[in-house]
């Protein structure tokens, strides 16, 4: 028998009236637990507004078939219109049910990855 103890999860859904408009950013990117690529499908990766409007939720993707055996988070951003927004993300570790702060940083190759400090 294995037992799996977790947090309780967010309740992180993105609003029926952004999904309606459907204007859409994705964004793939990685998550990084103490220098560590997150596998964690329980995982959760949320883009949110300045106003903290959560505009986009994920659970991580993980498929150890790759050659990279990486974890991805694959996120679909909702706005009201085509004008930019700054996000900020919040990370949620399942394995241990917390919220620790996250820096999103931004390489020369566009790509995203999140860094988290626990």
């Amino acid at each position: 028998m294995n037992i799996k103890v977790r947090g309780e999860a967010p309740d992180w859904a993105v609003d029926d009236l952004l999904l309606q408009d459907n204007i859409t950013m994705s964004i793939i990117g990685q998550v990084y637990v103490n220098a560590n690529i997150s596998h964690d499908k329980e995982d959760m990766l949320a883009a949110f507004n300045s106003e903290h409007r959560l505009l986009g939720v994920t659970h991580l993707d993980y498929d150890a078939t790759g050659t990279g055996n990486d974890g991805l988070a694959y996120l679909t951003v909702y706005n009201k219109d085509r004008n930019p927004v700054e996000l900020f993300f919040e990370f949620y570790d399942a394995s241990t049910g917390q919220h620790p702060q996250i820096v999103a940083e931004v390489n020369r190759r566009k790509s995203l990855g999140i860094q988290v400090r626990c």
